[in-house]
C-alpha cells in the first residue's frame, strides 16, 4: 500500500490479494460496515485502524502470510471517537512488535502457559518458563497488538473459529474440554490471565473477554493462553519448502511445538489429484522446541511436481498441510542399464546435458552398502556408453551409484544371475 487510506463505505475483497500497510495507515471510518469478504488469501497485513464512536462491534480483518486471524472489539461506552489500531503478529515475524514476546516468558495469575509455550512439568513458578528474558521469540507463539488514542474507552475482545487448526487446538482430539482457554495479556514482565468465557468445542467455538478496564497498557499485547496443562497451544507448521539441486528435490519443513507427533509422511503428485507416498520422517513426540526436518527425493519427476506433508499422531489421527510446487528439470536426457538381469556383461548408456567433471567414479554396492567394485570414468556432455564384465561378481542384487559428479545421477538396481 502506498500512502494512507481511509475507507468510509464498505470494503469488499473481490479477488485474492492482501493489503499490506507497512508504515502507512489503513483506517476504517466509524461509518464503515463490517468486512465480510476477508479470507486467508484476502486480509490486511499490518496496522488496521478503526474509528469508534459508539458501542458497535467491529471485526478487524487482520492476519499474516496465509493466515486470516480476525479479532472483534466491542467498545463498552460511546462518546468521543476513539481510534483503535490492531495488528496480528506471528512470533516468527521480523517486525519490531514481535519483541514484546521476548521481554519475558513467565506466566502469572493462574495462567499455565500461552500460545506456543508449554511447561512440560506443569510448574508455573519455573524461573523462567521458556523463552528466557530477552531471548528470541518462540516459533509457536502469536499475538495481537492493540492501541488506541483515547485511554478512557474500554472494549471486549472476541474471537471465533470453525476449524480446530485456526488457533492450534488440533492437539486436543482426545480432550473435549475447552474451559481452560483464555485470553492472556503481557503486563510488562509476565503473561497473565484475562478473565474470559470460552463456548463450544475445539472444532467450532468462541472466546470472549470481560471488559478490559483501560487496557492498562498502550499498546496492549494479547494472545491465547490456558489455565491448565492439558490444552496445548498451538501445534504449528512454521514452513514447508522445496528446492531442486543437482536433479534432487530437497524438502525442508520447520515445526514449532508438537503434541504426540509420531511421524510425517511426504507425498508427491504431478496434478494435485493423484498422490504417491515417497517418504517418511519420524516425529518429535511432545516437545515445545522448534525442529527443522530435511528429506531428499533422489528420483524426482522431471518438471513441476507437487509435494504435500502429512502428520500422524500416536493415536492415529492425521492432518495434512497445503502442498508446494517444485520444478526439477532433469538435465539427464536419457539413462539406460541393460541387460537387467544380467549373467555377465552390463552396459550403460547415459545422455547428459553437462560435463560431470574430473575424478568421477561408478560404484557398485551390495544391499548392505558395501562397495563391491569401483571404476573411474569420464562423463561427457552428450552420449556416453560403458561396458562392464560382472562375471566374477557373486550372484545377487546390487546398486549402481556415482561419486564426484557435478549433478546427481539416480542410482540403479541390477540383478546378477
Amino acid at each position: 500500500m502506498i500512502g494512507d487510506v481511509t475507507v468510509n463505505g464498505a470494503l469488499n475483497f473481490n479477488t485474492d490479494g492482501d493489503i499490506t500497510t507497512a508504515t502507512n495507515i489503513f483506517k476504517f471510518a466509524s461509518t464503515a460496515p463490517a468486512v465480510t469478504t476477508a479470507t486467508d488469501l484476502r486480509k490486511i497485513i499490518g496496522n488496521c485502524h478503526r474509528g469508534m464512536t459508539g458501542t458497535t462491534e467491529f471485526y478487524f480483518p487482520v492476519g499474516v502470510d496465509s493466515k486470516y486471524r480476525p479479532i472483534k472489539l466491542t467498545p463498552t461506552a460511546g462518546g468521543t471517537e476513539t481510534v483503535f489500531k490492531v495488528q496480528y503478529v506471528d512470533s516468527r515475524s521480523t517486525a519490531a512488535a514481535g519483541a514484546s514476546l521476548a521481554n519475558g516468558g513467565g506466566v502469572t495469575g493462574g495462567l499455565d502457559h500461552i500460545s506456543g509455550w508449554y511447561d512440560p512439568d506443569n510448574d508455573p513458578t519455573a524461573t523462567p518458563l521458556p523463552p528466557n528474558p530477552g531471548s528470541t521469540p518462540p516459533s509457536g507463539g502469536y499475538h495481537w497488538i492493540i492501541e488506541r488514542d483515547n485511554t478512557d474507552k474500554d472494549a471486549v475482545l472476541f474471537i471465533e473459529w470453525t476449524d480446530e487448526d485456526t488457533w492450534g487446538t488440533n492437539g486436543n482430539q482426545m480432550n473435549t474440554d475447552i474451559a481452560p482457554l483464555v485470553f492472556a495479556r503481557y503486563n510488562g514482565a509476565n503473561w497473565e490471565e484475562v478473565s474470559s468465557t470460552p463456548v463450544g468445542l475445539f472444532s467450532a467455538g468462541t472466546l470472549e473477554s470481560d471488559p478490559l478496564a483501560d487496557f492498562e497498557d498502550n499498546p496492549f499485547h494479547v494472545t491465547l493462553g490456558s489455565t491448565d496443562e492439558s490444552l496445548y497451544l498451538p501445534i504449528d507448521l512454521v514452513s514447508f519448502t522445496g528446492e531442486c539441486i543437482n536433479n534432487q528435490t530437497n524438502i525442508e519443513f520447520v515445526v514449532a511445538s508438537q503434541v504426540n507427533n509420531e511421524y510425517f509422511t511426504i507425498k508427491r503428485s504431478e496434478d494435485l489429484t493423484e498422490w504417491q507416498e515417497v517418504g517418511n520422517v519420524n516425529g518429535g513426540g511432545t516437545t515445545n522446541e522448534e525442529i527443522t526436518y530435511n528429506w531428499t527425493d533422489d528420483n524426482p519427476n522431471s518438471g513441476i511436481s507437487y509435494y504435500k506433508l502429512f502428520q500422524t499422531d500416536i493415536d492415529g489421527a492425521s492432518k495434512s498441510f497445503e502442498p508446494i510446487a517444485v520444478n526439477c528439470e532433469n538435465t539427464m536426457l536419457g539413462y539406460n542399464v541393460y541387460p537387467n538381469p544380467t549373467n555377465k556383461l552390463l552396459s550403460l548408456d547415459l545422455y547428459l546435458e553437462n560435463y560431470q567433471g574430473d575424478n568421477v567414479y561408478i560404484v557398485l554396492k551390495d544391499l548392505k552398502g558395501l562397495v563391491v567394485r569401483k571404476y573411474p570414468l569420464d562423463l561427457n556432455r552428450g552420449f556416453n556408453h560403458f561396458d562392464y564384465d560382472l562375471s566374477e561378481i557373486p550372484n545377487g542384487v546390487y546398486l549402481i551409484n556415482y561419486e564426484g559428479t557435478t549433478e546427481y545421477i539416480p542410482q540403479k538396481r541390477i540383478v546378477k544371475l
